[in-house]
């Protein structure tokens, strides 16, 4: 049970990653850049499949000129 909720919270996150990314009209490696992180993590953070520091969950909310919050706030 826990690790498909865990499963569950990543994959929003993901696709929640992906569609602010999206919004803002930049690409996986321009995001990559911006945060200082491999290009291949952001990918994997997109897709659900690794779970990230708030750190790098707070870096990538100022590559997207959004508030964390608005990055990790989602009900399930």
């Amino acid at each position: 049970m826990v690790n498909e909720q865990k499963k569950k919270y990543l994959n929003i996150l993901g696709v929640r990653v992906a569609n602010f990314r999206n919004q803002k009209g930049i690409s996986q490696s321009q995001l990559s850049d911006i945060v200082e992180l491999d290009v291949m993590t952001i990918s994997r953070i997109e897709r659900g499949l690794i779970n990230i520091s708030i750190i790098n969950a707070y870096k990538i909310s100022l590559a997207l000129d959004i508030p964390l919050r608005e990055l990790i706030d989602f009900d399930i």
